[in-house]
């Protein structure tokens, strides 16, 4: 199975369409880290949010290296969480929307 590590704004526009059950087809499982899920919850009375953490294919990590997030100065903590998520786990594929 592949390691997949996923940012939230890709969760956040598949919710919107009913389709996050696409990433479980696709991957059968997928990671996110701490910052990601807490990003979610931020949005708990939109219409499209559901609860990640009662998902089952869908693991929530809280990082190792807090250290590096230092690094990544022009990234919200999300997206640097992802990153540094995707290194510590030996991810296959990290799903983000940005350059």
């Amino acid at each position: 199975m592949r390691k997949v590590v996923s940012n939230t704004t890709p969760l956040i526009s598949l919710l919107k369409l009913s389709k996050l059950e696409l990433l479980k087809e696709l991957y059968k499982e997928i990671s996110i880290p701490f910052a990601v899920f807490q990003e979610i919850e931020a949005g708990r009375n939109k219409a499209f949010y559901q609860d990640l953490s009662t998902i089952t294919w869908i693991k929530i990590h809280e990082i190792k290296d807090k250290k590096a997030l230092k690094y990544f100065l022009e990234l919200d903590t999300g997206e640097a969480e992802a990153i540094v998520l995707a290194n510590e786990i030996g991810a296959d594929l990290i799903i983000l929307d940005e350059k």
